[in-house]
């Protein structure tokens, strides 16, 4: 996670000539998945072989590996925060909930994601979390400000380590402010202080969202293994 596919064959370049085991990318959104095939009598010769390469793609990549077979971003996070014994919350705009879904689904969510709020129009975010409407008229409901106040705002009312809030435009067509479709602010408001990142997707309404979600993943992943990065 956070690399993207043709970075991942520059850093692993020294193992693509490699027979057995073979490696291979695969792109996917927002994360590129690594498959290891070996060849051998047995079940327990192939894993031997794979070991050692396994081992080199984690220490030529260091944390941007995040699991192994079916594990996903949000369990690998939820184990992360679990371990800290910390916690977040989410304050969702133009991902409509999708993060928490994901979050709520990982094993033992319940012990580290406290909940969160879909505040998709102007209103909402003014009555639920407390922004300030004028200054959100003028920043606007699509901007590093907003996104910022939503992680601050989430995270004090229900009181966790981590907040996050993602503000958007997934399309089709342009924002009420007139903010191109595809531009998406997600930040992150914890002990180690406060980030935004800013970004500008394409591909269907649904990819848009999809990268929105991981990219607050990652920065939450980020922030929780590396405090004050």
């Amino acid at each position: 996670i956070g690399i993207g596919e043709s970075r991942i064959e520059e850093l692993l370049a020294e193992l693509s000539g490699t027979e057995n085991p073979t490696l291979a990318p695969y792109a996917h959104t927002g994360e590129v998945h690594l498959r290891l095939t070996a060849r051998a009598e047995t079940v327990g010769a192939a894993e031997a072989l794979i070991e050692p390469v396994d081992a080199r793609i984690r220490t030529l990549l260091g944390d941007a590996v995040f699991g192994t077979d079916t594990t996903t971003l949000e369990e690998a996070i939820q184990k992360d925060l679990a371990a800290r014994g910390e916690t977040v919350s989410v304050a969702e705009s133009m991902t409509g909930g999708g993060l928490m879904a994901r979050m709520s689904n990982a094993p033992g969510s319940s012990a580290t994601f406290r909940g969160g709020v879909v505040v998709y129009a102007v209103d909402a975010k003014v009555r639920l979390l407390a922004l300030d409407r004028h200054r959100l008229e003028e920043e606007g409901p699509v901007s590093e400000w907003a996104a910022l106040s939503l992680s601050r705002s989430v995270r004090e009312k229900l009181g966790t380590t981590h907040g996050i809030g993602i503000v958007g435009n997934a399309g089709p067509t342009s924002d009420v402010d007139g903010k191109p479709v595809g531009l998406v602010y997600v930040a992150h408001s914890g002990p180690g202080g406060d980030r935004c990142e800013s970004n500008t997707f394409r591909g269907t309404r649904d990819d848009i969202r999809r990268r929105a979600e991981q990219t607050a993943l990652t920065l939450l992943r980020r922030a929780v293994r590396r405090p004050g990065y």
